[in-house]
């Protein structure tokens, strides 16, 4: 399984709300009960500098402000990370902990910026977004529907949004035929911590279902380039595309874009990108560098 979580970096700057604050030996204990519901936490003592996320026996909280002994839960906080909002008694022990989310945000901030800079530092210096920091996926859970549907995505990767035009999304794992979806609105906007997008199914989707770029990250990086055009850097090897639809034309009076796609290789090679369908039925393409030619 990939990391699940989406780097800030390159379209923004990941900040502590992003990465969090770690404190040490941070502890305390409840001097109020809390319900599920309630987003102000009464603590024993000062010990907790915020952004941070507590721990309160089985629940993760994602705390936004720590002013004295009062902590301020963070707009969708409770049950952080997957765990259950819960009721919590006086006395029970509230602490910081290194938890996943922690690791996995810092990991992907780090191999962004990795990628971004390339292998000794080739990529310095070349203009443009690189679609490999766009290529996402989530697992939502739920179920879909044939017809309209509405899906949360927290956070919202980098070139999706409600408003994303001629933007795909690929349904796939679980039950029910993979398919691609066109997203046609929701309150998405990229880089927030959740929103939705709205699509419609030709089948259903149940169980372990995931959610993900139709387009290895090319469309959400043409996205996120500026409105007077711009380039997108592809790594080597095979990029599966599984929507036809939409996409920019290089040249031609139908193009929309004013863009490059051009394979991630080195600051010398010039390389140009053909689009190549490999079967007569069907939405999947494949494109592929020989590695070869120029």
């Amino acid at each position: 399984m990939s990391n699940p979580n989406t780097a800030k970096f390159p379209t923004t700057v990941a900040t502590d709300t992003d990465l969090l604050v770690a404190s040490d030996r941070a502890t305390a204990t409840l001097a109020g009960a809390i319900g599920s519901g309630d987003m102000t936490i009464l603590t024993s003592t000062q010990s907790f500098i915020a952004p941070c996320v507590v721990s309160i026996e089985d629940e993760l909280i994602l705390i936004s402000v720590a002013a004295s002994t009062v902590l301020t839960v963070a707009t969708g906080g409770r049950g952080f990370d997957g765990t259950t909002p819960a009721s919590h008694l006086v006395g029970k022990a509230v602490n910081i902990n290194i938890i996943r989310w922690h690791h996995n945000q810092v990991a992907a901030e780090l191999k962004a910026v990795e990628t971004f800079l390339g292998t000794n530092g080739t990529n310095i210096g070349q203009s443009g977004v690189y679609s490999q920091l766009f290529n996402w996926s989530q697992t939502p859970g739920g179920s879909l529907g044939v017809g309209s549907n509405v899906v949360t995505l927290a956070p919202v990767p980098p070139g999706i949004s409600g408003s994303a035009v001629n933007t795909y999304v690929r349904i796939s794992g679980g039950t029910g035929a993979a398919e691609a979806c066109l997203i046609t609105g929701g309150t998405a906007v990229a880089g927030n911590p959740s929103g939705t997008i709205i699509f419609s199914c030709v089948n259903t989707h149940t169980g372990a279902w995931s959610i993900a770029t139709a387009t290895a990250g090319i469309k959400e990086a043409l996205n996120s380039i500026p409105a007077d055009g711009g380039r997108v850097w592809l790594p080597a090897g095979p990029l599966n595309i599984y929507a036809d639809d939409g996409w920019p034309r290089l040249g031609g009076n139908r193009s929309r874009y004013r863009s490059q796609l051009q394979l991630g290789l080195s600051a010398a090679d010039d390389c140009r990108l053909d689009f190549h369908r490999l079967a007569k039925y069907g939405r999947r393409f494949q494109l592929q560098w020989d590695g070869d030619r120029q």
